[in-house]
């Protein structure tokens, strides 16, 4: 059985090297190149025609560019920015030349402006230069200003 199969083998191994042999010996790429370069011989290149069409494109765009609508965006553009607010009045220039002293009386204090150099007793609610009086300490005294809904404070400080 051995003997039988090892025959079997040797067989085998011989066809397959008669196989490599033959195909060696002819070529069959080159026999397909052969038959390509044949039909590719009897090929003829021909001329092709395109025929420019007798389009008139100023016409084309002077009747699309012509249109209102074409130049209309389709985005409307953003509205313009605000106006920045207002500023603030400078409650501190205001201030410019009023002097707070240590006198006073009750709940009201001296204080000297610069059209009364001498100076007033103001409390509580007096206005000094359209400013308030919002408050009188023993060492300050606080003025306030409403200003678009909004009250704007400073303080002097008493001499």
């Amino acid at each position: 059985m051995e003997r039988v199969l090892f025959i079997l083998v040797l067989l085998a191994i011989g066809a397959l090297g008669a196989l490599i042999v033959l195909n060696a010996i002819q070529q069959p790429i080159k026999k397909e190149q052969a038959w390509l370069d044949e039909e590719l011989a009897r090929i003829r290149p021909t001329q092709v025609l395109f025929p420019k069409p007798d389009w008139d494109f100023h016409a084309w765009h002077q009747a699309i560019a012509g249109k209102a609508a074409l130049w209309k965006e389709i985005v409307p553009p953003p509205p313009p920015k605000p106006k920045p607010p207002p500023k603030p009045p400078n409650i501190e220039e205001k201030l410019v030349g009023v002097e707070a002293t240590r006198q006073q009386v009750g709940d009201k204090a001296r204080i000297r402006t610069p059209d009364n150099p001498r100076g007033d007793f103001y409390g509580v609610g007096d206005t000094i230069n359209g400013l308030r009086i919002k408050e009188v300490t023993k060492y300050q005294v606080v003025f306030c200003l409403e200003w678009m809904g909004q009250e704007l404070t400073t303080s002097l400080e008493r001499r």
